[in-house]
């Protein structure tokens, strides 16, 4: 009897194995098989736009808060500015301490707690000589996700960014967090059935080994049921899985109208090469919070290592840009103009009789005072001296005066004047701009304002774009003054209709008439921009332009 037990038992075991092994292959090929739309090597026209929607790194605050510097010529900020200027604590000698001690291999695999935690704990059995099963065997935060969540958001790091030297303690925060659909290669969509191969064959490497089975397989659910969630978004806004030559090209066509006139972006190189004057940031279409779809203008950037005396930012280095598609909203809903944005008791008679009612542009996070940038010839720069530093367009890489096109046309210019000989100039004279401005010699419309500031700590915007955040691209610095661009219409609606007139003319809000409703391009500057830097970097940003993106949301996961 006791032999017949240990049999059947043997016998239920060995059947419950080959069912388990029966659905890991089923899951593995499942997986492989839904994984392919997001593989560029393979048919799918847009892999590309599929694998930048992978995006979640787990990281609650993906982007750290920018700095705060305080003026008593404001009145309190928005409520939307308020909420991005948490102060940050001062690292202490303790804190410093912790972060340099090296976790033994044997307890940084454990991925239930962060390597930070694990720090902590390591340096809490050397100061206090803890046992360390004791230390290591304390129960988990209660806030914590539960197991198979920390392993799906570790897998899909390696997506993402890509495992850091084989080394998992690290990746969570380091590498791209996010992808623009241009930076993506074949190589990184790769990375997705990679994982899959490596995870479902096990060994060293794989980091569901360190898990029990149960959690393995709910992650290889989970990870089935988001995959299909992405392309079922993607379908439901007319991007196809498959090749369709009719949507593809009407989705290029729509690309182009929208493109603003004169952008293009810079090619790949080192972050800090992107940091100068002039350098437009389009933010991704998948960040959220205050610089959602925000479009900054960089006007000034220091190294640490420059003069103190020139240094903007003292002997710490830094950049300073301005967010340059977002009005300030009143309590009423309208603009904001500028007596509203200073206290009546700060504000000259002077600036309130020239510029009081000139709306206000938001121009970031930081509460700093008020900003002006102007438009101005060289005969009214001497005759008012206003005075200011010259915003002149980046120079293409290949020429010092234009760049050619698709077309072969050279009408790019490099010069800061677009249509004449006047220049854009920011950090003049408020006073002597408003006193022009009284006298009527310039005219109100060459003056533009901001509240707000978008700083960063020398290093910090750099990293923000190597990890994905920003696109920088380069274009007519009159797109900073005006907050608008040009576009292409003329060109591409002549392609379209079959017709050969060639009448173009300045676009601001981007609607030519004559032109079908349809083939209008939207006036939002973060879209034309977006449009301007790729034909896949413009179909995600309309796959996502009418979504408003939250964590708890279907289009946008929490990985």
């Amino acid at each position: 009897m006791a032999y017949a037990r240990t049999a059947c038992a043997a016998a239920a075991a060995s059947s419950a194995a080959n069912k388990n092994n029966l659905l890991a292959i089923r899951l593995y090929r499942s997986l492989l098989r839904t994984a392919k739309p997001f593989d560029a090597s393979s048919t799918s026209p847009n892999a590309k736009i599929l694998f930048s929607l992978l995006h979640r790194s787990g990281q609650e605050n993906p982007l750290p808060p920018p700095r705060t510097e305080t003026s008593d010529s404001t009145q309190d900020a928005s409520a939307s500015r308020k909420a991005n200027m948490e102060p940050k604590s001062e690292p202490n000698e303790e804190s410093e301490m912790i972060r340099t001690i090296q976790v033994p291999k044997e307890h940084a695999r454990d991925l239930s707690l962060s390597y930070l935690e694990l720090q902590r704990l390591q340096y809490e059995e050397e100061k206090f000589g803890d046992d360390a099963t004791e230390l290591y065997s304390r129960k988990p935060d209660p806030r914590r996700p539960p197991p198979h969540m920390i392993l799906f958001r570790a897998l899909l790091k390696d997506v993402v960014a890509g495992p850091l030297e084989n080394d998992v303690t690290t990746s969570s925060s380091m590498g791209t967090m996010m992808n623009f659909p241009s930076h993506v290669s074949s190589k990184d969509t790769d990375r997705l059935k990679d994982v899959i191969r490596r995870e479902f064959r096990g060994g060293e490497l794989s980091k569901s080994s360190r898990f029990t089975e149960n959690i393995q397989r709910e992650v290889a659910f989970l990870a089935l049921k988001e995959l299909h969630r992405k392309k079922a978004y993607a379908v439901a806004g007319e991007v196809p899985m498959e090749d369709d030559e009719v949507v593809i090209q009407e989705q290029r066509r729509r690309n182009q109208r929208q493109a603003a006139k004169n952008v293009e972006p810079l090619k790949p190189l080192i972050p800090s090469v992107y940091v100068q004057p002039c350098t437009y940031l389009v933010a991704h279409p998948l960040m959220t919070g205050y610089f959602s779809r925000s479009v900054i203008c960089i006007l000034d950037h220091t190294d640490a290592k420059d003069d103190p005396d020139t240094n903007s930012f003292g002997t710490d280095g830094g950049t300073y840009g301005l967010v340059i598609n977002k009005m300030g909203v009143g309590p009423t809903g309208r603009d904001r103009m500028l007596s509203q944005v200073i206290r009546a008791d700060a504000v000259p008679e002077k600036l309130r009789d020239a510029f009081g009612d000139c709306s206000v542009r938001e121009g970031g996070p930081v509460n700093v005072s008020l900003q002006m940038i102007h438009v101005a010839t060289p005969d009214q720069d001497v005759e008012h001296g206003i005075g200011g530093n010259v915003l002149s367009m980046i120079p293409p890489t290949n020429s010092s005066s234009s760049t050619t096109t698709e077309n072969g046309d050279d009408d790019i210019p490099a010069s800061t004047a677009i249509e004449s000989d006047a220049a854009i100039y920011f950090r003049g004279d408020v006073l002597k701009g408003a006193q022009a401005v009284l006298d009527r010699k310039m005219d109100r419309d060459n003056f533009s304002f901001f509240v707000g500031a978008s700083c960063w700590e020398a290093g910090q915007l750099e990293s923000e774009i190597q990890r994905g955040f920003w696109l920088p691209c380069r274009g007519p610095p009159d797109i900073c003054f005006t907050g608008m661009c040009d576009h292409n219409t003329d060109d591409v609606n002549n392609r379209i209709h079959n017709n050969d007139n060639k009448d173009t003319g300045r676009l601001v809000t981007g609607i030519v008439a004559g032109t079908k409703q349809s083939d209008r391009p939207r006036a939002d500057l973060w879209l034309s921009m977006m449009s301007a830097n790729g034909n896949d970097n413009a179909t995600l940003a309309h796959l996502l332009i009418n979504e408003e993106y939250h964590e708890d949301t279907e289009a946008c996961d929490d990985f």
